[in-house]
């Protein structure tokens, strides 16, 4: 596995991120690339979020906006 690399995204307000930054990291395990999202404060109380098959990281997008306030939002992009 290789260091994960880690990039700022511009999430727009159509994409519902008006209030609280995110940061995206990716790494490739062997040989796919899983995706994570952050989003709030690293010192409250994190918050797991995972898809079910056949949906994306994108998916939680609102619930993100919404609980960043109140928590440290991780949203996991499982292959």
């Amino acid at each position: 596995m290789r260091a994960a690399e880690q990039h700022e995204l511009t999430l727009s307000k159509a994409d519902g991120f008006t209030s609280h930054p995110a940061v995206g990291v990716s790494a490739d395990v062997d040989g796919r690339t899983v995706r994570a999202l952050t989003a709030g404060d690293r010192a409250d109380t994190p918050l797991l979020l995972l898809h079910g098959i056949g949906r994306s990281l994108e998916d939680w997008t609102e619930q993100i906006e919404r609980l960043s306030g109140r928590f440290y939002v991780i949203a996991v992009d499982l292959p």
